[in-house]
């Protein structure tokens, strides 16, 4: 039977280049795992923000569609967006869900926004488990980019982990 998508978990290049050249797949991505150790003396991350604006924990029970849009701008580089094998439709169904349960899922799951006149323009899940903080998705609507809306971000969400008791932060 055929399949639409495989996942290969290879520590070494070499194994994996051996797996693929071996079978009639094709390589779309290849996931990387950046990792951040702290400390219990950690200091916390700095919030190098423009004026006016804030972040915080969304705490409504539904998805805005300035929310929808942003997932789907953290995925425009995805694998689920480059490989010919998914859809747009079907990559929108995934980004899409995944805003859902970042919003409906509390948790140790957290959403956190960065807002301008009360505009959602930024934003970045992370879920905290055992003593790892996962980012999931993490996007910046166009007319804010470059302005380090998704390093405050980062620095906000690491500074969360840190106070959730995380002793390492992810992000793939």
């Amino acid at each position: 039977e055929p399949y639409d998508l495989i996942y290969i978990f290879a520590h070494k290049q070499r194994l994996l280049k051996t797996l693929i050249a071996d079978s009639r797949c094709r390589l779309v991505d290849q996931k990387i795992i950046y990792s951040l150790l702290t400390a219990n003396d950690h200091k916390p991350f700095a919030l190098l923000l423009p004026n006016d604006c804030s972040i915080e924990l969304y705490q409504e029970s539904f998805v805005t569609k300035d929310l929808y849009d942003l997932a789907y701008k953290s995925g425009e580089y995805s694998r689920f967006k480059i490989d010919p094998k998914f859809t747009y439709d079907d990559f929108k169904k995934l980004y899409g869900r995944w805003i859902e349960n970042s919003v409906t899922s509390f948790d140790n799951n957290f959403l956190f926004v960065c807002k301008h006149a009360n505009q959602v323009n930024a934003m970045i899940t992370m879920r905290c488990e055992k003593e790892i903080a996962t980012i999931g998705l993490l996007a910046v609507s166009n007319q804010w980019r470059g302005m380090n809306l998704g390093s405050a971000l980062l620095n906000y969400a690491g500074n969360q982990a840190l106070s959730c008791g995380a002793k390492r932060s992810e992000v793939a």
